[in-house]
């Protein structure tokens, strides 16, 4: 009787446990204007509902989010959800995040404005304008908490150039020869940009890894998660995830999404 009552009890709790979840990679904005949640492992993977709409492009952590939309920025927890707004102009923006992968910065090439992350709100960050031509910037960064690192295509490549937040005006810049955008610096330091043959993710300690993969003419990079990159065909549409974790490197296709 003993033993009966034990089944039961142990059936009971197994029925009260909540349904297991697949893991989530993090969020990604779908081919038309959500950002959505994108469940899954590599190679398999399935977008959730959306968690915002009228997206024109947004980055993930895997912590916090910054999403653009045609009227605003909006910072955003991890579940996607806003926990700070600033109205800014239409157009698409560039995102950093700080180590921990807190918000960094956002910069509006449109406008030519750097905003910093203020744990919560968006303050407006003075800098030299003439220091590059605003559509010429690549990425952004946050190399450490003082500076911002600000990835400029000039002729003879990429180029790296470090504007301290207090005084605006560049402190340093380094060519980073055979790198050209479009280019993704992570909170990890990992910088990541394609080749012929595929992404190429360059570690902070210099050291690089080569993943291979059918790169279109044209696309966009976008952190979307720990350790993960979206590229987004911006002829086709098509979209593709990219995992950068040391050791685990991928190239994976991302489901389709029907508005």
């Amino acid at each position: 009787m003993k033993t009966l009552l034990t089944l039961i009890a142990l059936a009971a709790a197994a029925s009260a446990q909540p349904a297991i979840a697949p893991p989530q990679i993090g969020f990604a904005c779908d081919g038309a204007t959500s950002l959505r949640p994108i469940y899954g492992i590599a190679g398999n993977f399935l977008a959730g509902p959306p968690a915002l709409a009228n997206v024109v492009n947004a980055s993930y952590s895997g912590s916090y989010g910054l999403v653009k939309t045609d009227t605003a920025i909006l910072a955003t927890d991890n579940q996607g959800q806003p926990i700070a707004t600033m109205d800014a102009p239409a157009g698409r923006a560039l995102f950093a995040f700080q180590s921990d992968g807190t918000p960094a910065y956002a910069y509006l090439p449109d406008p030519h404005l750097l905003l910093e992350w203020l744990g919560s709100t968006f303050q407006i960050v003075p800098f030299n304008a003439g220091l590059f031509p605003s559509r010429a910037v690549r990425a952004i960064f946050a190399p450490d908490p003082s500076h911002v690192g600000i990835l400029v295509q000039r002729v003879n490549g990429l180029t790296d150039i470090r504007v301290p937040v207090a005084t605006g005006q560049e402190d340093s810049q380094t060519v980073l020869p055979g790198v050209r955008g479009p280019a993704l610096v992570l909170s990890t330091g990992q910088l990541i940009y394609a080749d012929s043959n595929g992404i190429v993710v360059r570690n902070a300690d210099g050291t690089e890894v080569h993943v291979l993969g059918s790169i279109p003419a044209h696309f966009s990079l976008a952190q979307i998660g720990t350790a993960w990159v979206q590229l987004t065909d911006t002829s086709s549409g098509s979209q593709y995830a990219i995992r950068v974790a040391p050791g685990r490197e991928g190239f994976y296709s991302l489901p389709e999404v029907n508005p």
